[in-house]
């Protein structure tokens, strides 16, 4: 989801209070697969901004930001994912 135009530009411009559902009510920008995922198994997650004490530091240098997905009713299932801001552009013309 971090090289989907939608979600990038989304999850940059955001604000570090904002969380995004990713659910069955919400799944503009994902693609057919990972929706046909979503309502099949009723997956139910959640994607902001990480926490600088939620990610290894190295994922934090330089123009890096960190996109934190976890499964809202088993915190314990996680993914972070490293970004480099200044890549959004090129990100968005091989899409």
């Amino acid at each position: 989801m971090s090289q989907n135009p939608y979600w990038r530009r989304k999850l940059l411009s955001c604000s570090a209070d904002d969380i995004f559902s990713i659910n069955r009510e919400h799944i503009e920008g994902l693609s057919a697969q990972t929706v046909n995922a979503v309502r099949k198994y009723q997956l139910d997650y959640q994607v902001r901004l990480a926490k600088f004490n939620e990610a290894p530091t190295w994922m934090f240098e330089g123009e890096t930001i960190v996109f934190y997905f976890d499964a809202r009713e088993f915190p314990s299932v996680f993914l972070q994912s490293a970004n480099n801001r200044s890549v959004i552009g090129s990100v968005q013309s091989r899409w």
